[in-house]
């Protein structure tokens, strides 16, 4: 099938990469430039390709607002949007939260609010996140803090606002979507790419999951990354990945095994286990995020509905053990805190297990809780967020 794709930032070094890769799978593209100056360049790209290569002249930095996101979107009419955009520290703080944050957010609505838009790719960095990692360890956690809150301040704020919007509003439209009757195949796929610290170097592996945040990935792999991930169906969430071992088919095939997307069949379900963990998946939503772990197989959902509409008809041989991922500010050491150490934050859990725990006993059998939250997960080799 021939997609149509708006690139956004075209002119971008990554964008540039990729364009060609896009256009070599007979997609059509639309490069999304600041100004004609930088049309020539993009031509080029487009030359001997079996795809279509049109060029829009827009400059991001007048994106105010969805609606003018959605006017850009009604002209090229996309199936797929790729942000690759960024005001790349010319600006100061003023262009950068116009760009990177508001003109980020407004195609991200757009997209998520048009239903012929089916995927939204975003281009963000490994450390966009508010809290530590579980899997990081001290450096990781000093270079992640080191670029958020020294180097790049700016630029973090923005671009964690985004990647929270586009992971809450993603969310919500694929509840809708299941409840409506959408085929899994055809529901919206929002995807937010965090690569390592960018590099010049030639395309290669990748390890991808969880990884350190101090480590590097070439832009050209991430443009490979970036082609791979819209060709793979069912791809959605946030893809970690660095420079690595193995390659990027192979590990895209194990990120979708750890987002679920295996065959259903009708099996009885073991017991589960309900571990209170301090992992923060992202910060900003609404309410309280599910993880399920099925041996090496990691599924998430941001309603308890679809996790519980998915274990019905799922079959496994393996132990089952569920994860209430917290969005917060706070980044809890232990899962006692999570439950019972912030005064809002461990209210909003109780009323949820109230509601959450009696639905399950129903379906799932007896719960126990773990000792303690930090115990180690399985995880497929990959890693999964």
């Amino acid at each position: 099938m021939a997609h149509n794709i708006l690139l956004i930032g075209g002119h971008g070094k990554v964008a540039q990469l990729l364009t060609p890769l896009l256009l070599a799978k007979s997609w059509n593209v639309t490069s999304m430039i600041r100004t004609a100056s930088q049309q020539p360049t993009i031509e080029k790209l487009g030359q001997g390709q079996p795809g279509k290569l049109s060029v829009l002249v827009s400059s991001v930095a007048d994106v105010k607002s969805e609606n003018d996101a959605k006017g850009i979107l009604d002209q090229v009419k996309p199936d797929w949007v790729v942000w690759s955009a960024g005001a790349a520290g010319k600006g100061g703080a003023e262009m950068t939260f116009a760009v990177d944050r508001d003109a980020a957010i407004a195609f991200t609505k757009a997209s998520i609010n048009t239903p012929s838009v089916k995927k939204f790719l975003t281009v963000s960095y490994l450390s966009s996140r508010r809290g530590r990692a579980p899997w990081w360890n001290d450096e990781d956690w000093a270079s992640a803090q080191k670029v958020n809150n020294e180097i790049l301040p700016d630029y973090f704020k923005a671009k964690v606002a985004a990647d929270e919007v586009l992971t809450v509003l993603s969310n919500d439209r694929v509840a809708r979507e299941e409840k409506e009757g959408v085929a899994a195949n055809e529901r919206f796929c929002g995807i937010s790419l965090r690569p390592g610290t960018l590099t010049e170097q030639p395309a290669g592996n990748v390890n991808m999951g969880k990884i350190g945040a101090g480590d590097k990935v070439s832009r050209a792999t991430v443009a490979e990354v970036t082609a791979k991930v819209l060709e793979k169906e069912g791809v959605r969430g946030w893809v970690d990945f660095v420079d690595g071992q193995e390659e990027i088919a192979t590990a895209l095939d194990n990120h979708a095994i750890c987002h679920g997307l295996i065959k259903r069949q009708k099996f009885r379900l073991p017991k589960i286990d309900v571990d209170l963990t301090s992992e923060v998946l992202h910060e900003g939503t609404h309410g309280v995020d599910l993880r399920v772990e099925l041996g090496n197989v990691v599924l998430l959902a941001a309603q308890s509905g679809l996790i519980l509409a998915f274990l019905k008809d799922l079959a496994t041989p393996y132990p089952i053990r569920l994860y209430l991922l917290m969005a917060s500010e706070e980044h809890f050491s232990n899962g006692s805190n999570l439950l019972f150490g912030g005064k809002a934050q461990g209210k909003v859990v109780r009323r949820y297990l109230k509601r959450l725990l009696p639905a399950f006993q129903g379906v799932l059998g007896e719960l126990e809780q773990p000792a303690r939250a930090g115990e180690s997960r399985a995880s497929s080799s990959a890693g999964c967020l």
